[in-house]
């Protein structure tokens, strides 16, 4: 009994030992990746899938369509352009819900912020060159004095403009401006970092098996791209493969190269917003009233925008009458203003003619029919002065809105006049003009400009928060840039790798067992070998030596992950026409097409 069981145990271990010796190989695409495709779309809406196999329906009827036409086409024809029918076959997504999902990423993430710059910058300047030029500080607050010109050296240049935060908003406390530039920092910092993580993980996985199935990569590039994404660790390693001897393409280090570029703005995105905002202290306009040894410095508060008198018309003097440059007057200027505007609409004027009419029909007339608002440099042969209110014997009254010195009436012909040193001088005759003032003294908008600095408002202390409007348009100008580019890596990636077509998803899960299985084509160790491996000895036969090429030799990079990891075979040989048989070459065609 036991000699048998014995015998059965033999037997059952040969057999064994027979399935471990033969070929190992992966299923087909088929049984595993289209399988796992159709488990994954078993849970997707039943409106798109309809919609989707609609879709490629047509597709695939157009295609058919043209190779049709091409096959009723001359011989010279068909032969040309069977060498572009297959381009038009492969730019045919095979998953059309990952490339509508790839390109709403792109335009909500890419294109629209770049479209919403555009909008800003065209509708506040007229190039890009005005938008990046040198910014200007202005106070916070000007306080009452509607001092709103520049301050002394508040012209900001170069690399201090990039940072110079001139989008600011609100009145917060310390507390609340620390909390709200760390939330920013948190959420749209980190978080956009985590985004363009993933966006640039899938992006690079799918990049990578598209260089495997050209050539083999360097296992240590794998690994990093494929376990961490982009990474600092990832990037050592492209650029390690940059400088290597190992035989790539043109087009593999150009690659390399990009997505090392890439990686390190990756990395840089959360530096990049945090500089971005910021929250300043608020402060407020003080001026240099006297102009010499910053003596006299006081709020630009006090300062009143007003009317002053500067003198007569004819002169400063005029008899005994003297002004001096004052603002005593202004509120009576600004009255008599008010009552100049309801003379004008109650009464009437005359003509050095005599003819009377009505002053407000007057002044109508006169603009409408006024040639300089279409062209200035032509002038009327009359002037609005012309009529006179103020011409003997006129008799109206009119009711001012604010009456002056408690008359409810007034005459029209009485003028406007202000007293000074007793002496009634009519408003008209006066050189009056617009000011800064400060108490009854006058003083030049421009010449105070020259002597104006921003402080802190220590009467209020608050602190604003905001942007700068120069680094945000370049870095969305960068990755919009960014965003087309990686766009076309991940669809040059989907049209033409096979393994992606296929439907194959580089998961963290199946690189590592991608990495055991080149380990192992490497070393010869199986699984529990390779972990009990001295680590620095299986480091320098997995990785190479540190050291790159060498004058005269190659050396040798350590073990590769060939498209054999992924049970890729060869690349089928591509049809070469060499007849100018248009029928054998639309048989070609359809055969390629899959119409037949």
């Amino acid at each position: 009994m036991s000699e048998s069981n014995s015998t059965v145990d033999m037997e059952r271990k040969g057999t064994e030992y027979e399935h471990l010796e033969q070929e190992f190989e992966l299923p087909p695409y088929s049984s595993t990746w289209e399988s796992e495709r159709e488990r994954n779309s078993d849970n997707d809406n039943d409106k798109t899938n309809t919609f989707t196999e609609k879709l490629n329906s047509n597709v695939q009827l157009l295609r058919c369509r043209v190779a049709e036409l091409i096959y009723d086409m001359p011989a010279y024809t068909s032969t040309a352009t069977s060498y572009a029918l297959p381009l038009f076959k492969n730019i045919i997504p095979t998953n059309l819900k990952s490339h509508i999902f790839a390109f709403l990423i792109l335009f909500g993430l890419g294109i629209t912020p770049f479209i919403i710059l555009l909008h800003f910058i065209y509708a506040s300047t007229t190039s890009f060159n005005h938008f990046f030029s040198s910014r200007t500080e202005t106070c916070s607050s000007s306080g009452n004095s509607g001092f709103t010109d520049e301050p002394t050296n508040s012209t900001i240049t170069g690399i201090e403009a990039l940072f110079f935060l001139d989008k600011t908003f609100g009145h917060l406390t310390f507390p609340q401006a620390k909390v709200l530039d760390a939330t920013w920092d948190l959420i749209v910092g980190r978080g956009a970092q985590l985004l363009c993580w993933y966006i640039g993980y899938r992006v690079f996985v799918n990049a990578l098996l598209r260089v495997i199935e050209r050539h083999p990569a360097s296992l240590q590039t794998f690994i990093k791209l494929s376990l961490n994404g982009p990474s600092w660790g990832s990037g050592m390693a492209l650029l390690r493969d940059l400088f290597s001897s190992a035989k790539t393409s043109l087009r593999t280090r150009v690659l390399f190269a990009y997505m090392f570029v890439s990686i390190l703005y990756l990395l840089s995105v959360p530096t990049v917003l945090s500089a971005i905002t910021g929250y300043v202290s608020t402060s407020t306009p003080w001026i240099n009233a006297d102009g010499e040894n910053n003596e006299g410095i006081v709020p630009a508060s006090e300062f009143k925008s007003a009317t002053a008198v500067y003198g007569i018309i004819n002169g400063i003097r005029n008899g005994s009458v003297e002004i001096e440059p004052t603002c005593a007057f202004s509120g009576q200027i600004s009255e008599f203003e008010k009552l100049s505007r309801t003379r004008e609409r109650e009464c009437n004027c005359s003509f050095a003619n005599g003819t009377v009419r009505s002053y407000a029909t007057w002044r109508m007339n006169y603009y409408q029919s006024s040639p300089w608002l279409k062209n200035p440099d032509t002038q009327l042969p009359y002037n609005l002065t012309d009529c006179t209110i103020e011409y003997p014997n006129n008799t109206q009254q009119y009711s001012p809105d604010v009456p002056l010195n408690n008359d409810e009436k007034r005459y029209c012909k009485d003028p406007f006049t202000i007293t000074i040193n007793n002496t009634n001088i009519p408003l008209t005759s006066l050189n009056t003009s617009f000011a800064l003032c400060r108490g009854d003294r006058p003083y030049d908008w421009a010449d105070l400009s020259k002597r104006t600095r921003c402080l802190p408002d220590t009467s209020h202390p608050s602190y604003e928060w905001g942007f700068s409007s120069m680094l945000s348009a370049i870095f969305v100008i960068v990755h919009f840039m960014w965003s087309i580019s990686m766009y076309i890596i991940w669809l040059d990636a989907q049209v033409n790798c096979k393994l992606v077509k296929k439907g194959y998803l580089l998961s963290q899960l199946r690189a590592v067992f991608a990495i055991s299985v080149a380990a192992e084509q490497k070393t010869g160790f199986q699984g529990r070998e390779l972990v009990e491996a001295e680590r620095k000895e299986l480091e320098r036969e997995l990785f190479g030596p540190l050291s790159g090429r060498k004058k005269g030799e190659e050396v040798a990079r350590g073990a590769v992950v060939d498209k054999g990891v992924f049970g890729v075979g060869e690349e089928e040989v591509k049809v070469e026409v060499e007849s100018a048989n248009s029928a054998e070459v639309g048989q070609k065609l359809r055969r390629r097409t899959g119409c037949v």
